[in-house]
């Protein structure tokens, strides 16, 4: 398993063809969240009611890109935190339409997430970051043989394959601020 590599964003260019994006390199199949995902720094009133705030937004695009011959895979997305470190845990739950009761989880490794010192107030590039992690899971193999399938005990042994006609659904919870640190845990 590998670290994710986090990236500050770039600005822009202006000139064409330097987007920087590249199309697909493996046999793949592509999954997009066209939706945003916010999670709020969990802050309270004086009645314990849930105050909404600032928080961590993961911006619509997040893309996971399989490559169901090798078992690897891609996770990128753009994030934007508040004004402290953050690290991120994200699940990706893949779900047959035909048995929604038997899911399947992807749990990526933690993102440490850390603005920068020098950011100033009102320029976002100092805490938007551009995140991207590749990864395999045997779960996520199609024509390696059965090797890489999730055998299923309901279906007399036979294989479970996760394939681009699932539903995919993303769960992430963050840290927000400093980690405790190991030599004083009660502070």
């Amino acid at each position: 398993m590998m670290q994710p590599r986090v990236c500050p964003v770039q600005v822009c260019p202006c000139e064409p063809g330097t987007s920087g994006a590249a199309g697909p390199k493996w046999n793949t199949w592509i999954k997009e969240f066209g939706s945003a995902a916010h999670i709020a720094i969990p802050r309270f009133d004086l009645d314990g009611a849930c105050v909404p705030g600032d928080g961590l937004v993961i911006y619509e695009g997040m893309r996971l890109t399989v490559d169901p011959d090798s078992g690897q895979y891609d996770v990128s997305f753009t994030a934007t935190l508040p004004r402290m470190p953050v690290t991120l845990n994200i699940q990706l739950t893949f779900v047959n339409p035909h048995k929604p009761q038997d899911p399947r989880t992807l749990t990526l490794p933690p993102i440490r997430l850390e603005p920068k010192r020098d950011a100033r107030p009102g320029d976002p590039s100092g805490w938007t970051f551009r995140v991207e992690h590749r990864g395999y899971s045997t779960t996520l193999l199609h024509n390696a043989g059965l090797r890489g399938h999730i055998f299923n005990a309901e279906n007399g042994g036979a294989p479970v394959v996760i394939n681009q006609n699932w539903e995919l659904r993303r769960t992430a919870t963050a840290r927000f601020g400093s980690p405790i640190a190991i030599e004083n845990p009660n502070r």
